[in-house]
């Protein structure tokens, strides 16, 4: 039974570095921070390189990271040699620059690495000391959230919303990282086995993540299997249940134990443990 993370073996080289990537039906759009736009198909072939470079892009600006709010695509420019200005510029669908782009101030210090439409705002992961801005759809500010309560990870690159759960993607640790809508802390997976730095998910009938040092895309499992504890012989179990039944699970099989009673039961719900029975 494959958990949520569960690499299914399956792999894409890209032929160059990347460091965000977006699904637009149909194709994947890449960025590599050389002012340049990746045009993938389905099957990770490249078909084009888009110039996005235009006047309001300096030689020292950083392109950190790329969003579509159903409309218009959206670059995260971080704009070096500053005091701590950020800039969002926006194309059309097809990588026109529009001529609009608008400064985001920032406080001291700060990396912002990843921007993120859920539908409603705009969320952007500020890398150093790991927070993140809520704006709405015309980049006014909203709020911000602190993420103090997960394994300390000194580099989170990339955040992504699946509804119900916000995921962070960090290099450090190697680590995804699950969270609710609020922004409270979940659990983690390791996902460092097939690449060092990850640098960016995204969901699409399946997790993709990009590995900056192995250049290429893995495939993860997208099975989400409930959580519980069950107290068997006055030892707690921590197990996955695809499908069942609450109320009527009164023994499980065990293997190399055969059949055991259980005698209580936790369920995890939005980071905490409930009592079933």
């Amino acid at each position: 039974m494959a958990l949520e993370w569960t690499y299914t073996g399956t792999n894409y080289s890209l032929g160059g570095h990347r460091k965000s990537f977006h699904w637009l039906n149909p194709y994947w759009y890449m960025l590599s921070g050389n002012k340049n736009i990746y045009k993938y198909n389905s099957s990770f072939i490249l078909q084009d390189t888009i110039d996005i470079d235009n006047e309001d892009i300096y030689v020292t600006d950083i392109v950190e990271s790329i969003g579509h709010d159903g409309s218009y695509w959206w670059l995260l420019i971080r704009i070096k040699f500053t005091t701590y200005k950020e800039k969002v510029l926006r194309y059309d669908s097809n990588w026109n620059y529009t001529g609009y782009y608008k400064e985001l101030g920032f406080p001291d210090p700060n990396i912002p690495v990843s921007i993120h439409w859920d539908g409603n705002y705009w969320w952007i992961l500020d890398q150093l000391p790991r927070h993140i801005y809520k704006y709405n759809s015309s980049w006014e500010f909203v709020d911000v959230k602190y993420l103090t309560d997960y394994p300390l990870e000194a580099y989170a690159e990339s955040i992504f919303y699946k509804h119900p759960y916000w995921w962070v993607v960090g290099s450090g640790l190697d680590y995804v990282y699950k969270y609710n809508y609020d922004w409270k802390y979940i659990t983690y997976y390791p996902i460092g086995s097939e690449d060092t730095t990850p640098v960016d998910i995204f969901w699409l009938n399946g997790w993709f993540m990009l590995g900056y040092n192995t250049q290429k895309v893995y495939l993860y499992d997208d099975n989400f299997f409930p959580a519980i504890q069950i107290l068997i012989d006055e030892e707690w179990k921590h197990v996955y249940l695809e499908k069942y039944d609450l109320p009527a699970i009164k023994g499980m099989f065990v293997p190399g134990w055969s059949w055991r009673n259980v005698e209580s039961m936790k369920i995890l719900v939005d980071g905490a443990w409930k009592d079933v029975f």
